[in-house]
């Protein structure tokens, strides 16, 4: 067998991968094809609450939203939150959020649900595996003031709180 390997035949095989190190190192991706590298592997928006009302900026959340940094003066500590195909801000936060790159749903994903003036108000939200108060965020005591059904979580009595999937 080895009366039939050429000369030629070593020397591609020796220096094909050689050849291919050399063009990747002299020759780098274009700054384009950088960019759309990053892009692709791990998508980033920044989304923004313009006088503090509540604004939804569509975004792939699949695997789950991280935010990469605050741009606002504003906190977003509790004013952000994600749902399908979209990232929700409030109160003035405007931040930059990239796509999670766990190939994994997020297993907590968690929304901020408030009754204003008192007043009953239905936040739509995946129940099918229950739903946990993470943190009261009003004054008003949610104690009694909030339940869930098929499809929404329900505040009412100026409860504000942040809720999350349950685990069942």
């Amino acid at each position: 067998m080895i009366k039939n390997f050429s000369l030629t035949k070593m020397t591609g095989i020796i220096f094909s991968p050689l050849l291919v190190l050399i063009l990747v190192l002299f020759f780098p991706l274009t700054k384009a094809d950088a960019d759309s590298q990053v892009k692709q592997s791990s998508p980033s928006i920044v989304c923004e609450s313009k006088n503090n009302k509540v604004r939804r900026c569509r975004f792939d959340t699949r695997y789950g939203v991280v935010l990469i940094r605050q741009l606002s003066n504003s906190s977003c500590r509790g004013n952000w939150t994600y749902r399908r195909g979209y990232i929700e801000v409030r109160n003035g936060c405007r931040a930059e959020f990239r796509a999670s790159r766990s190939h994994t749903p997020a297993p907590h994903e968690s929304i901020i649900c408030e009754s204003r003036d008192g007043r009953s108000h239905r936040c739509r939200f995946d129940t099918s595996h229950g739903v946990i108060l993470i943190r009261q965020l009003s004054r008003s005591s949610c104690r009694g003031n909030w339940t869930y059904g098929r499809g929404y979580i329900e505040v009412r009595n100026g409860c504000r709180a942040e809720f999350m999937r349950g685990r069942r």
